[in-house]
């Protein structure tokens, strides 16, 4: 008896045989069975959908149906699919969970699913997933495959095998891309909620009708809110402090799309304004609707302070350029003047709208070499003290010197030059002065002494606090780029701190200067050996305030140590070939060299005197008692004359001079004496003679008047000046009595006359009196004296200059005046002039009041007192000044009516109770 699979299977043969389709009958007839068996068994088939069936009338024909095979069909989703029977024994794998196993089919299909590697993690849990299926349909679970690090849903439902039996399918879904999808995105929304929520500025977003929807918590704090429930919710333009301002923002935003850093200023929650930066962005969705705005607001209250700062920062610097007295040019990059002071125009006599736009070095005699030092000054980033002449627009060529720098914006970006021109007509007319006279050269610097000693004032914690022209050239800095350096740390090398620290230390402790060697590191990168002599400059309650540091450069000095062999040696060939008497002592007193001269004023010869004490050798020139005659040699004498008894009889008047050699710790060394034959005595008065005749020419070019008396109180000199001031010739002046004839009888200052001045030998350095001119008229004249010394350091006379003061004293005699002339006087002074009431109001003042302080009187009931003109420190000290009944002077600070400081001197007139007054303000550019 055939089964009903056998059937199944004779069917399924019989149609592929006839593709053409069987009927019923057919099948039946080649079946040998009834037709109802053959219909039940074609029906299962068709369920199945392994036969087609079409119909033609009543009659029904069958055939096969043309389907892809299951396993090819199983391999096509890109889930991994593995179905078992009843007993797990694998029935069917398709070929991605194949690939997944590194297995074969054959390796794998009819075989036990526990004894195949890797079907599953948890083999436990995939029985328990089956039992779980057959119960309820499906089971559904993650699993993960650790060595691939894959992720799976696992679903196990129930299936029915072509045999008809029961079995469970296994079909796994590769979700590991989606989740680690999921993960990047989640991953990277928390990255963007970070950045947003760490942005300093605001970021907000509104839908499309002006409604903030959302916003960072950096909202709260700059608008002063406490909680999101305050700003959520609300519409954006109730913030805005202009509400027309943000309705433009609106519609530039929708008209643009976008627009970027537009300022507003927003109320906060307390009412007070915070200026801002907004910007802004229209959100839009695929389809291109509108759906509200989204951007960030930054606070600007910084940067508008900082404008602010830097507005007032560049009306004073233009007020700064404008005061300069030297002409200052602001050029581009491209040579092209964008701005002049007026000493600028001036320098060059055009107007300032002419000089901008034009080339800089159209002004410059020679225009080549105006533009090299502008390429220049690119290429190294400044230029300083180049001579140049600028011309003229009237064809004048003034002489000067150019100074510039490179502007940089806060990039560092060129943006011009900056350049000063020094005006050195005056300058260079003093150097052919000077270069005509170099006696007169000599004499100024007699006069005027300028020190070339180093010295740093320095700050306890390194920092200076001055530094004069001679470290800057010795260290090769500007005393700016000092200022900026810390004295140990930049300028003195590592293994020179503790020797420094230690001295300092001392300083500190006992008060005593301290003197130490070290060395500084120069620009350049050498180092400069020096020595310091440092003093401490204590403050109120005896705390360091600074250390004054004299520095001198010993680089010379440690060569000489070196060279010392070599230098004792040429000592030894210039004391043998001096034409006096000479000679060199060790530390004990004996002669170690001698020269011819001083063996043959002595009558001895070189060998009798080397090695002898110079006490005995000096007995037999009279100079007194042996043990007083060590301590004159040991402390030094000069030019103390002495009288040799030299042996064969003969006498010799000499001079003598003595000097005690030193190290550099201060231990004697012994002692070096110089004697000089005074048989040639006369020469030297002849020598004398001429050096006074030579001082007496250098005189005569002193610009200032000048007088020359010998020791006796003889005028025997005057200059050109003098001739010219008074109207006298030189005849007519050193023909006569000065005293009696050219200076009235009356005074000068403390009662004294020029007379007494100069019998009192110069006692008395400065002195006023007064000066008779041929004319009649009488000038006041300041005298300063100079002492004048001989060789022996004996009074010589007296060099007296004077400057005529008439003028001074003229404006101290106007002040004096009071009453109806006072408003007279205001005019006519020639100096910024005030004119106050009893009540210290200003009720009148000059041009020139005006011009400098640049003030108005206004007109009543509104006063303007004179304290108010001076800054609040030096309120006092003007009180003080007006409260004296006489005449009296102060130097104050003046405010001008913009704002600028200037140093005045204050002079005023006597009180006359409740009378005005009259008060010269004296500024820096117009002294008396």
């Amino acid at each position: 008896m055939t089964s009903n699979t056998q059937r199944l299977d004779q069917i399924r043969e019989l149609l592929s045989a006839h593709p053409q389709g069987l009927s019923v009958t057919e099948i039946a007839a080649a079946l040998g069975v009834n037709k109802n068996s053959t219909g039940r068994s074609l029906d299962t088939l068709y369920a199945a959908g392994e036969i087609r069936m079409r119909r033609f009338g009543m009659a029904k024909l069958y055939t096969s149906a043309a389907r892809m095979p299951l396993s090819a069909m199983m391999s096509l989703p890109s889930d991994l699919i593995l179905i078992v029977d009843e007993d797990l024994v694998i029935t069917f794998i398709n070929d991605q969970f194949l690939s997944l196993l590194d297995l074969t089919r054959d390796q794998v299909v009819n075989r036990h699913i526990t004894t195949i590697r890797g079907v599953a993690p948890d083999m436990e849990g995939l029985e328990a997933a089956f039992v779980a299926a057959a119960e309820t349909g499906e089971a559904r679970e993650m699993v993960r495959f650790n060595e691939e690090d894959r992720i799976f849903l696992r679903r196990c439902v129930p299936v029915t095998l072509e045999s008809g039996a029961a079995g469970t399918a296994m079909i796994m879904e590769d979700l590991t891309a989606q989740i680690r999808a999921e993960q990047a995105l989640h991953e990277r929304e928390n990255q963007l909620t970070e950045i947003i929520e760490s942005l300093q500025d605001i970021y907000y977003r509104t839908d499309h009708e002006d409604i903030i929807i959302f916003a960072n918590q950096q909202i709260l704090p700059m608008l002063g809110y406490e909680s999101m429930d305050q700003v959520l919710g609300r519409p954006a333009i109730s913030f805005w402090a202009e509400p027309d301002k943000r309705k433009k923002f609106e519609s530039l935003v929708l008209k643009r799309g976008a627009i970027n850093d537009f300022e507003t200023t927003l109320v906060r929650g307390d009412g007070s304004l915070i200026p801002v930066s907004v910007s802004s962005h229209l959100r839009l969705t695929s389809d291109g609707e509108i759906l509200g705005l989204g951007g960030t607001i930054r606070d600007i209250t910084r940067r508008k302070e900082n404008e602010e700062k830097i507005r007032i920062l560049s009306a004073h610097n233009r007020a700064m350029i404008e005061a300069n007295l030297d002409p200052i040019t602001s050029v581009d990059r491209d040579g092209t003047i964008n701005d002049v002071n007026e000493a600028a125009v001036a320098i060059t006599g055009y107007p300032r709208e002419d000089l901008i736009g034009t080339p800089f070095n159209r002004y410059f005699v020679d225009q080549t070499m105006a533009r090299q030092v502008f390429g220049e000054v690119i290429f190294s980033g400044q230029v300083r003290n180049r001579y140049v002449e600028v011309l003229h627009a009237d064809g004048c060529r003034t002489p000067a010197l150019l100074n510039a720098a490179l502007c940089r914006d806060g990039d560092g970006t060129i943006t011009g030059i900056l350049a000063s021109l020094r005006d050195i007509t005056n300058q260079q007319r003093m150097d052919r002065d000077l270069a005509r006279n170099e006696g007169l050269l000599q004499m100024m610097a007699a006069v005027f002494v300028y020190s070339t000693q180093p010295i740093a004032i320095e700050y306890p914690d390194g920092r200076f606090a001055y530094a004069n022209p001679a470290l800057c050239r010795m260290l090769g800095y500007t005393e700016k780029e000092l200022k900026a350096l810390d004295w140990s740390a930049d300028l003195t090398p590592r293994e020179w701190w503790e020797t420094e620290t230690r001295a300092l230390e001392r300083l500190s402790q006992t008060g005593e200067s301290q003197k130490y060697r070290k060395e500084l590191l120069h620009q350049d990168g050498r180092r400069v050996p020096v020595e310091l002599v440092a003093h401490l400059v204590r403050e109120t309650g005896d705390l360091p305030l600074c250390y004054c540091i004299f520095v001198t450069d010993i680089s010379e000095e440690l060569r000489a140590e070196q060279q010392q062999a070599a230098c004792e040696l040429r000592f030894q060939c210039l004391v043998n070939a001096a034409p006096i008497g000479a000679w060199s002592t060790d530390s004990a007193g004996r002669a170690v060299l001698v020269n011819r001269p001083l063996a043959r004023l002595l009558g001895h010869s070189i060998e009798e005197l080397e090695g002898r004490l110079a006490v005995e050798v000096l007995k037999q020139a009279g100079l007194g008692e042996e043990h007083l005659l060590g301590e004159k040699l040991a402390r030094g004498e000069e030019n103390v004359p002495v009288t040799i008894h030299q042996k064969d009889g003969g006498v010799v008047e000499a001079l003598l001079t003595t000097a005690p050699v030193t190290n550099q710790q201060g231990q004697n060394q012994g002692m070096i004496g110089f004697m000089v034959d005074r048989t040639g005595e006369r020469e030297q008065e002849q020598v004398l003679f001429e050096a006074k005749r030579r001082f007496s020419a250098m005189i005569d070019q002193v610009p200032l008047m000048a007088l020359q008396f010998d020791e006796n109180g003889a005028l025997v000199s005057c200059n050109d000046p003098l001739i010219a001031r008074t109207g006298w010739t030189r005849n007519h002046v050193l023909g006569r009595d000065w005293h009696l004839h050219l200076v009235p009888e009356e005074t000068g200052d403390l009662g004294l006359t020029l007379r007494d001045l100069v019998t009192r030998r110069g006692d008395r350095r400065d002195w006023t009196g007064p000066v008779l001119t041929a004319d009649g008229r009488v000038l006041q004249v300041g005298w300063t004296c100079l002492v004048l010394y001989d060789g022996r350091q004996q009074f010589a006379g007296l060099i007296c200059l004077g400057e005529d003061v008439s003028d001074h004293r003229r404006l101290a005699g106007l002040l004096s005046k009071t009453g109806e002339q006072s408003q007279y006087l205001v005019e006519s002074i020639p100096y910024p002039t005030v004119l106050i009431d009893a009540d210290w109001t200003i009720t009148q003042i000059n041009r020139e009041f005006s011009a400098v302080l640049q003030y108005t009187v206004p007109k009543r009931p509104k006063k303007l007192s004179l304290l108010s003109i001076f800054s609040p420190e030096c309120r006092p000290a003007v009180t003080a000044l007006l409260n004296r009944e006489e005449a009296a002077n102060e130097t104050c600070t003046a405010v001008r009516e913009d704002g600028e400081r200037i140093s005045v001197v204050v002079r005023a007139g006597p009180s006359g109770g409740d009378a005005t007054r009259v008060l010269v303000l004296i500024t820096s550019q117009n002294t008396l």
